[in-house]
């Protein structure tokens, strides 16, 4: 666990007063199994995680990034891991611009939710370890869903697809409203025809929705 620094808070100033600097977030040595857990899991790629760490301290940099923002330190937890698809995700605490799993943190003294890496939410939450295996399953789940994707749909009759896995049957259809045409879903029987709240208006929506119930989503 990272150390506690509990109560220190942003910048704070009186009126007339100038703003004091911010206090030293350098963890003291020895604390090597904190950087191998950074070197092993950086928010990107090992190399970068690396020279980050040769440049400046990693936790440092991230607590020093809280303070500017008036933020607490520590106490957050991950509201959800989002998967952005690409590894184009700029995190929003140590500015790392190769991020695909976004950790979205929120505080309950902090107005403000932030989405960072992986490590950063662990250094958030002070359990890197427990970031990373929650980032993983979310890799875990991404792999599944991929691979259901691109399993083969059968045309039974015109705008019905079928697909049998896992001992499940799967059809997709269309219906029209008003004049516009949406689709429906359905599972071994099981009909729905609304996904958050709208009808589905395509058949990759009608896919993620299947695959989003199977796999516990909406359970």
């Amino acid at each position: 666990m990272l150390e506690q620094e509990n109560g220190m808070r942003g910048p704070r100033s009186a009126e007339g007063s100038s703003k004091t600097g911010p206090p030293n977030y350098f963890l003291p040595k020895p604390f090597p199994h904190i950087f191998t857990t950074i070197l092993r899991y950086g928010c990107a790629t090992l190399d970068e995680s690396m020279a980050a760490l040769e440049n400046s301290p990693y936790i440092a940099k991230c607590r020093r990034t809280l303070w500017e923002l008036g933020a607490p330190l520590t106490g957050w937890r991950c509201v959800r891991v989002s998967d952005h698809e690409s590894d184009d995700f700029t995190c929003e605490l140590c500015g790392c611009t190769r991020v695909r799993y976004v950790h979205v943190m929120e505080h309950p003294e902090f107005s403000q939710m932030l989405s960072t890496g992986c490590i950063c939410a662990g250094i958030m939450e002070e359990d890197i370890l427990g970031a990373k295996e929650r980032e993983r399953e979310v890799r875990r789940r991404s792999q599944r869903k991929s691979n259901f994707l691109k399993k083969e749909w059968v045309e039974a009759s015109e705008k019905r697809w079928v697909l049998r896995y896992k001992h499940r049957k799967f059809v997709i259809d269309t219906d029209s409203f008003r004049g516009r045409e949406y689709y429906r879903l359905e599972i071994d029987g099981e009909g729905y025809h609304w996904k958050d709240n709208a009808r589905m208006t395509s058949f990759l929506v009608a896919q993620h929705f299947a695959f989003d119930i199977m796999d516990g989503e909406y359970a």
